[in-house]
């Protein structure tokens, strides 16, 4: 694969001290720039969790923020988590469509005060949401300033643009696991081809979906029940398609994965994992987490470490490490996790497919990495990460929240358990909350969350707090 696809390791020839990796006690610059997620900017995504790498950052280390800031945060993350004091930074951002990496590349001020910063601590690690053709420009532009060595902590540019592409993926998992390792699926580039084969795919599977190769948690779905389809014209079916796509907001972007939509679904493992250059070692499975996911679409609410049988934990770790493998040899380096779906009757009888990767940092990797800062290993006790895109009606605004339910958080020095505000930018909206409950056994955790969700999303009013 390397040799037939063999500019996917191609570093953008920036600057002569720009590379892949990570420079051990240099500075980091921390972006959630979601420009590489397909509508994921557009959407909002960007300002959503702009704040939310501030959990891996520590003294010395930036932040670039999109939008307003959010002092309360900031002083929760420094002061309650005891994460340390990460300098915040603000771009100009004169066109709001620009992606926030190629926003900070084009601001003068910016990059002036991260090349000082790197120029301080002998080099710099920029860790992008994504390395995007975006962030390693600006990697460039902060290299080329300050003269020293930056390193980006993410695959070049094209390896991250395949491995986040479900039809790609697909092939890999194919090659290296076997042609029964993915759902029965197509990549399609025109309405034609996609009519026929999402026909030929209804005629065989209850449900069928399709599927925007570059988006994630589940945006880019579209289920249908095959019995909505069969029976239809193709000149019906494809204003049915059109219908429903220009509804969801896509544009009709190709290519789009067709795929069997499985069930009755047992789980939804994802592993994560971490991928160093070939010279540091072999891929490291860091976690199993067994999603929550919630609608016809399957959108992702959360995630618990995983419960499944211990032989079905150790194949799904193995078969994700021939996965890491083959990508490492391709040239990944970085965050990384793999998606997959068990289904059918029961357990004695389902079967295992993989159906994406996450080339980035995600919903469970981030909380799971603070978790082991704050507890040294996330797998000691209880761990629940509860996402919740509800009208958070008892409460709006990341201050009202910390202050109104102080007593049901974590603190590190306490011993107790209690919930973790994982990003404060669904608050600020009043769109929902984000959240990581830590406790002294799964049992704790669960009522923890549960507890508290409870009180967050109650109607206005009706919370005695």
């Amino acid at each position: 694969m390397r040799d037939q696809e063999c500019n996917l390791v191609t570093v953008p020839p920036l600057d002569p001290r720009l590379d892949a990796g990570f420079l051990d006690g240099a500075p980091c610059l921390l972006v959630e720039d979601h420009s590489g997620i397909l509508y994921a900017h557009e959407r909002g995504s960007d300002i959503t969790y702009t704040y939310r790498a501030l959990v891996l950052g520590t003294d010395g280390d930036l932040l670039a923020v999109q939008g307003r800031r959010v002092p309360a945060f900031e002083q929760y993350c420094r002061e309650t988590l005891g994460l340390g004091a990460v300098q915040v930074l603000v771009p100009a951002v004169p066109d709001p469509r620009r992606a926030p990496s190629l926003a900070c590349a084009e601001d003068p001020s910016f990059v002036s005060a991260v090349a000082s910063a790197a120029k301080r601590g002998g080099g710099l690690n920029l860790v992008p949401y994504m390395a995007t053709g975006g962030a390693w420009r600006l990697a460039g532009c902060i290299a080329r300033r300050a003269g020293v060595p930056v390193r980006v902590a993410g695959p070049p540019p094209n390896l991250t643009r395949q491995a986040n592409d479900k039809t790609w993926f697909a092939r890999c998992a194919r090659q290296v696991l076997g042609p029964r390792a993915v759902p029965p699926c197509d990549a399609v580039y025109g309405l034609v081809g996609l009519v026929g084969h999402l026909r030929r795919r209804a005629r065989a599977s209850r449900s069928v979906a399709l599927k925007l190769t570059h988006s994630a948690a589940s945006g880019g779905n579209l289920v249908f029940n095959s019995s909505e389809i069969t029976g239809l014209s193709t000149v019906d079916l494809r204003n049915r398609l059109l219908q429903a796509m220009h509804a969801s907001g896509w544009r009709e972007d190709y290519p789009i994965q067709v795929t069997v939509w499985e069930e009755p679904l047992v789980g939804s493992p994802s592993v994560q994992l971490w991928i160093p250059l070939a010279r540091d070692g072999r891929p490291i499975v860091e976690g199993i987490f067994d999603q929550e996911v919630t609608g016809r679409i399957a959108r992702f609410s959360g995630a618990v470490p995983s419960t499944l049988p211990s032989q079905w934990r150790e194949r799904i770790a193995l078969e994700a490490l021939q996965l890491a493998t083959l990508f490492q040899q391709l040239g990944y380096f970085g965050r990384c996790s793999f998606d997959s779906v068990i289904f059918g009757p029961d357990l004695a009888r389902a079967e295992l497919h993989w159906v994406e990767c996450n080339g980035r940092w995600g919903g469970v990797s981030l909380p799971m990495t603070l978790a082991n800062r704050l507890s040294g290993d996330w797998s000691r006790g209880g761990f629940v990460i509860a996402s919740r895109r509800s009208p958070t009606s008892a409460v709006r605004g990341t201050a009202g929240f910390l202050d109104r339910y102080a007593d049901h958080l974590y603190r590190p020095e306490s011993g107790e358990g209690g919930a973790i505000l994982l990003c404060p930018g669904r608050l600020e909206s009043g769109s929902g909350v984000d959240l990581l409950f830590l406790a002294a056994s799964p049992e704790e955790a669960r009522e923890r969350c549960d507890a508290l969700l409870a009180r967050v999303t109650a109607p206005a009013n009706s919370d005695p707090a």
